[in-house]
């Protein structure tokens, strides 16, 4: 499954709360944890829907930035 979000080169603090850096950490955790590939792609699948839902309604995707109410 090719990933919508691709990890930018790290290049501050800020960019490294980005959910494409977190979603390309979250992607090597759960593979060094042996998951399957369907459970990692489900589980990205996830995030990736996520980020997009937020980017569409002009919400922050910085995960310091995220608070209940973009979830809920």
């Amino acid at each position: 499954m090719a990933s919508a979000l691709t990890a930018p080169a790290p290049s501050s603090l800020a960019t490294l709360a980005d959910l494409g850096v977190l979603a390309a950490s979250f992607r090597r955790s759960l593979r060094a944890r042996n998951r399957s590939p369907r459970t990692v792609d489900g589980y990205l699948e996830g995030v990736e829907r996520f980020h997009a839902y937020l980017v569409r309604m002009g919400m922050p995707t910085a995960a310091a930035h995220i608070h209940r109410e973009h979830v809920e």
